[in-house]
């Protein structure tokens, strides 16, 4: 639920009045409705802005764009007196919530459209986010409900929602209280049609084979292969590695690689750092 665009100082206002009801366990952004197809009027000029008014030309939400004084013929628009007198305007607009609001409000209406379609995920029965359990191990493809070869939603709907999505990767948090900063992930292979390439853990509990997250390198049975400084990786069914990061002598993360993010040493580190895995 969020306001419609009213002048800049109001739509703060109800901003903070609304981010009160958050709920921490869903993604949070901040939308807005202009309805100017309806029977709304779009946002004037805030109200006594000339001690703190938007100064052109200024960086957009993006960060890159920069933004001067829109013109159309002789005619020169400025937010500060007109409003959001045209659709070109809302740039401007919400430089001048950012006036207001702080960095904060700039940076939750960045998100407004991701959160709204996850909570849409979520009305069409997609589990909202919740933590891994930490008493699951790896499978022949996968690490309990998040598996190579899975698209994006056959993984929404097996694994929940993640906390953080970025770019090729989700990441889910692990539960237990050895656990606080431990992670799941999943990386994607590129293109329009993602596949999960590779899985990892850095969860305590989870393991792969009797080998767990914690254990020192020399108590692993079998011969392993050396991928640069930190990965050892073994060979499993179908042309998938396991894949174990080495930090002073111990297991940091595990990892299930497929095929095609294995197929040498330079493409699985590449997975592995896409991955965030260290």
């Amino acid at each position: 639920m969020t306001p419609s665009d009213n002048n800049s100082a109001s739509f703060v206002k109800d901003w903070r009045t609304i981010r009160k009801y958050r709920s921490s366990k869903h993604y949070f952004g901040f939308g807005f409705g202009s309805d100017l197809n309806g029977f709304s009027s779009a946002a004037g000029p805030r109200p006594n802005n000339t001690s703190n008014p938007v100064r052109y030309p200024f960086r957009a939400i993006d960060g890159r764009t920069i933004v001067n004084r829109q013109r159309s013929g002789t005619r020169t628009f400025d937010v500060n007196s007109d409003g959001v007198s045209h659709y070109g305007l809302y740039p401007d607009w919400v430089e001048d919530l950012r006036k207001v609001g702080g960095r904060q409000i700039f940076e939750e209406m960045g998100r407004g459209a991701e959160a709204y379609l996850q909570m849409w995920e979520r009305a069409e029965g997609i589990p909202a986010r919740r933590c891994r359990s930490p008493h699951v191990h790896f499978r022949r493809s996968s690490l309990n409900d998040v598996g190579l070869g899975l698209s994006p939603n056959r993984l929404l709907r097996r694994a929940a929602q993640p906390a953080v999505r970025k770019g090729r990767v989700w990441r889910w948090c692990v539960g237990g209280r050895k656990n606080r900063r431990a992670k799941v992930v999943a990386a994607f292979t590129r293109g329009g049609n993602p596949r999960v390439a590779l899985v990892g853990t850095t969860g305590r509990g989870h393991t792969s084979r009797r080998v767990a997250t914690g254990m020192r390198v020399r108590r692993i049975r079998g011969r392993l292969k050396r991928v640069g400084r930190t990965l050892r990786v073994r060979r499993v069914a179908g042309g998938r590695k396991m894949v174990y990061g080495v930090r002073r002598g111990r297991i940091r993360f595990i990892a299930l690689a497929s095929r095609g993010a294995a197929r040498n040493g330079r493409t699985l580190r590449r997975y592995v750092r896409l991955a965030g895995l260290r």
